[in-house]
């Protein structure tokens, strides 16, 4: 049953100062559903988001019970989310303030998804290379929405793009937040995250991606994304990159049985870093791991530009 536009799905750990900015960026609302999942975090942390809750005005705080991380978190909130639109945030990112006044305009559509951009706010320690490549991202992001809009065209009452601009916005952005998803639409697919303990979201939008029927693209920004130098995402170790590897290589399967090839290979550059970090006996792990996903026609011809870039580094 819907009883809400929206809800607002936050997993969280250790992390009770973001999430209160987080929070205060979500507009107090009737039919606004939030939902906190506590990935098991320390005592004080625990109580803070007690406090919060008498503070903010009330929301739905969930547990995962035991250690699991964001992808399992993500999944309890599915189960108790009633609105007809889904959204996700992580606790140390924000809504901007016009954000929900954006998600307003869809509120009575019928689409899928809803393709939205985000700013990035860079933290300390984050090197010039990272923020040139969030720029290069924020350029090719936004031509490609340009592109898919440009393209859209009136067919039987209904707005399409071309095949080729489509795959392009499910190939490459793989983000759950900055979207709006139909709650209906991802129970009927049964699309769920994955629970690894890194890469765990990238999946949930691809999957969903090409699986959509209707995906509107909007090019306001509704969301700022703060990059940490200690975040999950920027953090590593010998399970994490293989879980890295594994959602890279499943990624890649779902979209060439799409015929998506724009993002063909790219896990490549994990493959050969686990080489270079665990030594050999990880990367030939690593290698027998890819294979089981693709075939060695696919691998080859990139492993040689992906080594050179490596070795040079």
């Amino acid at each position: 049953m819907t009883r809400h536009t929206y809800s607002v799905i936050i997993p969280h750990y250790n992390d009770s100062e973001g999430l209160a900015a987080c929070l205060n960026s979500i507009p107090e609302r009737d039919d606004i559903q939030v939902i906190v999942v506590d990935d098991c975090s320390a005592s004080v942390s625990i109580k803070t988001i007690e406090n919060l809750k008498k503070l903010w005005g009330g929301y739905l705080v969930l547990s995962t019970g035991n250690n699991k991380g964001g992808g399992a978190a993500r999944n309890i909130g599915l189960d108790s989310a009633d609105g007809k639109w889904l959204l996700f945030a992580d606790a140390d990112d924000s809504f901007t303030e016009d954000a929900f006044s954006a998600f307003d305009a869809y509120g009575n559509s019928g689409y899928d998804i809803v393709f939205f951009t985000h700013s990035v706010a860079a933290g300390d320690g984050i090197n010039q290379k990272t923020i040139k490549k969030i720029s290069s991202y924020k350029k090719y992001r936004d031509e490609v929405i340009q592109e898919y809009n440009g393209s859209l065209h009136s067919a039987g009452g209904r707005r399409c793009s071309t095949k080729n601009n489509r795959k392009k916005l499910i190939s490459w952005f793989w983000e759950p937040w900055a979207k709006l998803f139909s709650r209906d639409f991802i129970k009927e697919k049964n699309i769920r995250f994955e629970e690894t303990r890194a890469a765990n979201d990238a999946f949930f939008y691809v999957s969903a991606g090409t699986k959509a029927s209707t995906i509107a693209a909007d090019d306001r920004e509704v969301y700022i994304y703060s990059i940490k130098k200690d975040s999950t995402e920027r953090s590593y170790n010998r399970k994490k990159d293989f879980d890295r590897l594994t959602q890279r290589l499943k990624i890649n399967r779902l979209l060439a049985e799409n015929h998506c090839r724009f993002y063909r290979c790219m896990y490549v550059h994990i493959l050969l870093l686990i080489a270079k970090r665990y030594g050999l006996k990880a990367g030939l792990k690593a290698l027998a791991l890819t294979l089981s996903y693709t075939s060695p026609l696919d691998v080859c011809p990139f492993t040689y530009h992906n080594l050179r870039k490596l070795m040079v580094r």
